[in-house]
């Protein structure tokens, strides 16, 4: 029996706990409200971007201290370690990377420093988020080895219009703003951007993916419908955001996502347990090929 289990199983314990456990989460609070404040004074006292060493990402990164990025990083002293765990564990050095909504290039760099003949296409639409991809990429040296992409990853050629929000380009999206992190709380901005397929990219480039990660804010449908080809080809592993909300936002499901997924050969897992239960939460799932 575990020890929560006996606490709460011995009322006379609960009892005893209860004031110095609503005191630690009272303080916990606190805690992060005062953190929060300074990140806010921080942020608006920083003139300029800042540079982070992450190099479990392979470098030294560029970024807007308005960004939550720089939230994150500065409380944990990281960004996604589970995402970049998974997502390493399934590239080949001598095969490519697809980054979908690249942003600063965390992902992309961390790939690249872990390829060897492999390249990396990295796609990002924002005019803010693509300059600082564009300058992390190249202090990091990996010039030669990236692919970056100015545009939307969609289900067909054409332009699309996508709101932002400078210095928060994370939360950027082709519908309206619908992260909760930045909903009604910012203006957006409008940019209208191209908007290609990643098999038209993938085929354009010659490239061989082993893995593709996808963050895009909701529009993940959209970039599944532009991928059929390269997915019956080339058979990556796919690392995507998940999120009901936002997908709704723009006219699909969570269920229509993972129904498109599986269709095309695929397994859908929660990143969370692992479990085939990707349709029934919000998170990160990870798809592989299912075998034969």
């Amino acid at each position: 029996m575990s020890l929560s289990q006996v606490v709460q199983r011995t009322p006379w314990l609960m009892a005893g706990l209860s004031l110095p456990l609503q005191l630690y989460r009272k303080h916990r609070i606190y805690q992060e409200r005062m953190f929060f404040e300074t990140m806010d004074r921080l942020s608006v006292a920083i003139d300029q971007d800042v540079s982070v060493s992450l190099p479990e990402y392979g470098g030294s990164f560029f970024l807007s201290p308005q960004s939550h990025l720089f939230r994150r990083i500065g409380r944990t002293g990281t960004y996604e370690p589970e995402v970049l765990d998974h997502f390493v564990q399934h590239i080949r050095p001598d095969a490519d990377v697809v980054d979908v909504g690249a942003n600063i290039g965390f992902f992309t760099v961390g790939a690249a420093s872990r390829l060897t003949s492999g390249r990396v296409l990295a796609i990002e639409p924002t005019s803010g988020a693509y300059k600082r991809l564009c300058s992390n990429i190249e202090r990091n040296g990996f010039k030669e080895r990236v692919i970056a992409f100015r545009g939307v990853a969609s289900s067909a050629p054409g332009e699309i219009e996508i709101k932002t929000v400078p210095g928060r380009e994370e939360y950027s999206s082709v519908g309206d703003l619908a992260h909760p992190a930045i909903r009604g709380r910012a203006e957006a901005v409008l940019e209208i951007v191209p908007a290609e397929t990643i098999d038209n990219l993938v085929s354009k480039h010659a490239l061989h993916p082993s893995v593709i990660k996808i963050d895009v804010e909701g529009a993940e449908t959209m970039v599944f419908r532009g991928a059929e080809r390269t997915m019956r080809e080339h058979k990556p592993v796919i690392i995507s955001e998940i999120c009901e909300e936002m997908l709704v936002e723009l006219g699909s499901s969570r269920r229509e996502l993972v129904d498109l997924i599986e269709s095309r050969g695929y397994e859908v897992r929660s990143m969370s347990d692992h479990r085939a239960n990707g349709a029934k939460r919000d998170g990160e799932i990870i798809c592989f090929p299912r075998s034969g």
